[in-house]
Order: structure tokens, then C-alpha cells, then sequence
């Protein structure tokens, strides 16, 4: 395969799973569950009582998949550290068709809460990323702005993911119907695993994984629900990083939730306002997101990269906040924090790249899953934090844009946990990763031997011998 073509196989896979996957969760599932509500209660169907009852159970079904995502999420990462990322990659896209499959067969509502929840044991949208991400760090070297770029090619294949999967499937369920559409769905996730498993290079060598665990008391200290609390407490770099991924997310999945019930009161718009704003947004974090993965960035860019986006953020959170108090121009004020705003959204594969630096080579796919796990967590708290601001401010009286402040507020604080990361890094005596000290993989001559004349990525292609590099962290090199 041409080497153009593998470096990007792992972006390509990534967006046909979320594009064929995130579309059951936004739109399928929701209008399955209020059409089998209908049924179940005693409400007539597209009553205000029936969507009420409809919107339970889908909030239900969103908490119980994060929860049992949060309780295998830390054994899948160890899995990927120890024995590789493909196996833990197939297993997450065969999750996703039994999930697909099973909700659409599912007689009655409260088995499709049951087996959709069941699939975030496995099929996690969170793990699937954080494992994709690990894998880019296999063919990486040690520098912050090759990770940066690679998981920002990653973050812009979700994001036009979200934006094409929704589209393509919602119009599929207005010819077929949604159980039909949910049945195709599956059938297009196995096409897709079937590929992974002929196509997807195991990226972690033999040579680069993490030692096994001794002893039974090891093995459940690494797996057992907490483990990512733990595992970010373990360092002072790892627990900044922690607080900016905390506020950045935090702060994400409040404005997520915000949107909708504001724009429909402050402006009273439907559904085609509403959707042409999301995707505008969705278009400017792609943006963002490829212009990171396509520029050549400098050691130390991630700290200002990092800075800037918190200020594009923050701008445009300020704006927002000051809408219900504005007498004219609300509106187009709301469409001009639009752009800041989605511009922004580089900071993930940012942070993602940052954290990745201060971790030993066999413990990234762990780490990455404890950023994970910080998704998961703030995709559960902070929509209720949200929701509980803007029944306040509506009750007091004031200005329901005030919701955005707090937002606003999170996004500014990652400016000086940024800095104060620098400052521990670059102060922190440096040390050599036992597998990032030399090329994570060897190359590999026609006859499957190692050489020293050059790495070979398995993503994409032959590139030339580096320099051996080290890196400053703060973590030991066990596990």
C-alpha cells in the first residue's frame, strides 16, 4: 500500500465508525425510543407527555452507557498497553454493530435501555478514540507538535463524522424507517471491522509493550473502576494536564447543553436555525483542527497554542453571555462568537499531545484513557451543572445568557495551568523513556528483520532515522 494511503487509514477508519456509530445515539435511538414510548405509556404518541417520558429514557440510556463505560474503560486501556491496540479497536467497532443490531431487533423499550447500555461495556466511543489516539503515538517521535498534529487529524475525522453521519443516516430513516436504518448501520459496522482486521497494522511492536502485571493485587489496582483517579494523581504534570482537560471538556459539554434551550427562548428558533448553527460550528472545528494537523509546529507551540485557544474561548463565551442584555444585534452576535468559538476546539488533540509527553511509551494507551474517562465524567456533571444555572437564572430573573459565564470562566483558568505546566516541565529533571528513546518502531527490511539505517512507521511508510531524543516528564518508567 502506498505510504500516502496509510497515513491516512487510521483517520479514514476512524471517521466511518463515528460516522456510522454517533448517528444511532443522536438521531436513531432517540426517535426509536419516543416512537417504542409511545406504546409503552398511556400518553397518545407526540404528546407532550410522551416526549417527556421519551426524553427520560434517553437521558437514562446516555448516563447508563457512560457509567458502564467508566467501569471497563481503565482493563480495555491495559489490555492496549500489554497485548496491543487492534484487538482492542475491533473489539470496540463489534460493540458498536451488536449495539446497532440488537436496538433495532429489541421488542420492547426497556430492553433497548438494557442492551444499548450493556454496549458501553465494550463499544465505548471514548475508548475507541483514546486507543486510535495511542496508536498515533506508536509511529511518533517525542516531539509535542508531531502528537498534536497527528491527533488533530484524528479530532477533525470525528468532528466531519458528526457532521456527514447524521445527515446521511437521517435521510435513510426518512426513506426506510429507523429500525431498518439501525439494521444497515450494523451491516455498514462490519463491513468496516472486516476491513480493520485485513487493512489496520498493530502499531504497538512486541518490544515497545508494557511489562505484565505481578500479582492478582497489581492486576486490580490497574483495572478496577477508579484506577484513572488514581493513575492522574500520580505526578504534578499529570494532575495539571488533568485540570485543563477538566476545564476545557467541562466547560465543552455545559455549552453543549446550553445551546439548544437558549437559542429556542432567547430567539425562538426551530430545528433548520438550530441545525445550521451546529454544523457551522462542527465546519470551524474541522478547520481548526486540519490546519493544526497540516502545520509544522515548534517545540514549546503547544503551551502558546494552548494559551490562544483558551482566549479564542473565552472571547467567545463572553459574547454569549452578554446576548440577553445587548438591545440590538443578538443575533448576529450569536453567529459571530461562532467562529472564535469552533476555532478554539484545537486544544483537545493539544492537551491530548501534552499529556501524552509526560507518560512513560507503555502507559499511553492508559493515559489516554484516563483523558477519556475525564469526557465521560464531564459528559454526565456538566449538562446538570448547566441545566441547574439556567433554572436559576430564570427563576431570579436575570439574564439567562449569564448561563455562559461559568463557561467562560473555565475556559480563561487552562491560561495559567498552561503556563504552570511549562514551568514543571521544563524544570523537572528530563528522562529517557525506555521505548521513546530510540524510534518507537524499528525498521523493518522485505524480510521482516530490523535495521538501523531507518524507522519504518507502519502508517506511513519508511522515513529516516531520527536522533535519539528525550523527554522531560515526571513520571517513573514502571507501571
Amino acid at each position: 500500500m502506498p505510504s500516502a494511503a496509510r497515513e491516512w487509514l487510521l483517520p479514514l477508519f476512524v471517521c466511518g465508525v463515528m460516522a456510522c456509530y454517533a448517528p444511532l445515539t443522536t438521531i436513531l435511538l432517540p426517535a426509536h425510543i419516543l416512537e417504542l414510548s409511545c406504546h409503552s405509556t398511556a400518553a397518545p404518541c407526540g404528546s407532550d407527555a410522551a416526549t417527556e417520558a421519551a426524553g427520560f429514557w434517553l437521558e437514562g440510556s446516555r448516563s447508563f452507557v457512560n457509567f458502564c463505560a467508566m467501569l471497563t474503560l481503565p482493563a480495555f486501556t491495559l489490555v492496549a498497553d500489554r497485548w496491543g491496540r487492534k484487538p482492542v479497536l475491533c473489539a470496540c467497532v463489534g460493540s458498536m454493530a451488536l449495539d446497532a443490531c440488537a436496538s433495532a431487533l429489541a421488542p420492547s423499550l426497556s430492553l433497548v435501555i438494557t442492551l444499548h447500555s450493556a454496549s458501553g461495556l465494550v463499544g465505548s466511543t471514548w475508548l475507541f478514540i483514546a486507543v486510535a489516539c495511542a496508536c498515533c503515538v506508536d509511529v511518533m517521535t517525542t516531539e509535542v507538535a508531531d502528537r498534536s498534529g497527528a491527533f488533530a487529524l484524528i479530532e477533525a475525522a470525528v468532528m466531519t463524522a458528526l457532521v456527514v453521519g447524521p445527515l446521511s443516516w437521517g435521510a435513510l430513516a426518512q426513506l426506510i424507517g429507523n429500525r431498518l436504518s439501525m439494521l444497515a448501520m450494523s451491516g455498514a459496522l462490519v463491513v468496516l471491522l472486516v476491513l480493520m482486521v485485513g487493512l489496520l497494522p498493530e502499531t504497538l511492536t512486541p518490544e515497545h509493550r508494557a511489562p505484565p502485571l505481578r500479582g492478582t493485587r497489581a492486576l486490580i489496582a490497574a483495572t478496577h473502576p477508579a484506577a484513572p483517579l488514581t493513575y492522574l494523581c500520580t505526578s504534578h504534570a499529570v494532575r495539571i494536564v488533568a485540570l485543563m482537560m477538566g476545564c476545557l471538556w467541562g466547560a465543552m459539554r455545559a455549552m453543549e447543553y446550553l445551546f439548544v434551550p437558549f437559542a429556542s427562548t432567547e430567539f425562538g428558533w426551530g430545528d433548520a436555525h438550530l441545525g445550521a448553527y451546529t454544523t457551522s460550528l462542527s465546519c470551524a472545528m474541522v478547520l481548526s483542527n486540519i490546519i493544526l494537523s497540516a502545520r509544522s509546529a515548534k517545540r514549546g507551540d503547544a503551551h502558546v497554542l494552548s494559551q490562544i485557544g483558551a482566549g479564542f474561548a473565552t472571547f467567545a463565551c463572553s459574547l454569549w453571555a452578554c446576548i440577553s442584555v445587548l438591545p440590538r444585534g443578538r443575533q448576529g452576535v450569536m453567529w459571530a462568537a461562532a467562529l472564535p468559538y469552533g476555532m478554539s476546539m484545537f486544544m483537545s488533540p493539544v492537551l491530548r499531545a501534552r499529556l501524552s509527553h509526560v507518560v512513560p511509551a507503555g502507559e499511553q494507551a492508559r493515559a489516554l484513557g484516563c483523558a477519556a474517562a475525564i469526557e465521560t465524567v464531564t459528559a454526565v456533571l456538566a449538562p446538570l451543572a448547566a441545566g441547574a444555572l439556567l433554572e436559576a437564572c430564570e427563576e431570579a430573573g436575570w439574564a439567562t445568557s449569564l448561563s455562559y459565564l461559568p463557561s467562560a470562566l473555565l475556559f480563561l483558568a487552562i491560561v495559567p495551568l498552561s503556563s504552570l505546566l511549562e514551568r514543571n516541565v521544563a524544570t523537572t529533571e528530563t528522562w529517557r523513556p525506555h521505548a521513546l528513546a530510540e524510534p518507537l518502531v524499528s525498521a523493518i527490511d522485505a524480510d521482516g528483520a530490523s535495521s538501523a539505517s531507518g524507522s519504518h512507521d507502519v502508517l506511513s511508510g519508511p522515513h529516516p532515522a531520527s536522533e535519539t531524543l528525550t523527554a522531560p516528564g515526571t513520571l517513573s518508567q514502571g507501571t
